[in-house]
């Protein structure tokens, strides 16, 4: 659903500036692929001790940090004078974060409830 949304945000954005349509679909694939990186971790804390699920923390989040530094930088490149694409791939970091959140709230993707 993130994937989408960015994607449909990243069209409406191509004809205003396709470098921040860039930057903001760089922001919304990266910030993907950060949740998914967390959503693996922490699917691996149920076995371990509290040092190890300490150490796998602090892993997963320098790895999170990694993924979205490259793509700031990356969308920063694509215009350092304007900036634009910088601020485009920040709002594309929190689409997946929305997304978690309106679904958190909502419960739309699971269905009916059977009362």
């Amino acid at each position: 659903m993130s994937l989408l949304l960015t994607a449909a945000a990243a069209a409406g954005v191509f004809y205003w500036d396709p470098q921040s349509a860039q930057g903001l679909l760089m922001g919304g694939i990266g910030g993907t692929l950060a949740f998914w990186i967390l959503a693996r971790r922490v699917e691996k804390f149920a076995g371990m001790s509290a040092a190890e699920v300490h150490s796998a923390a602090v892993k997963g989040m320098v790895l999170r940090m990694a993924v979205y530094g490259v793509v700031l930088w990356r969308a920063w490149l694509l215009n350092p004078d304007s900036r634009m694409p910088l601020f485009a791939a920040v709002a594309g970091i929190m689409i997946p974060r929305a997304v978690v959140y309106f679904l958190a709230f909502t419960s739309i993707d699971l269905g009916k409830k059977h009362t």
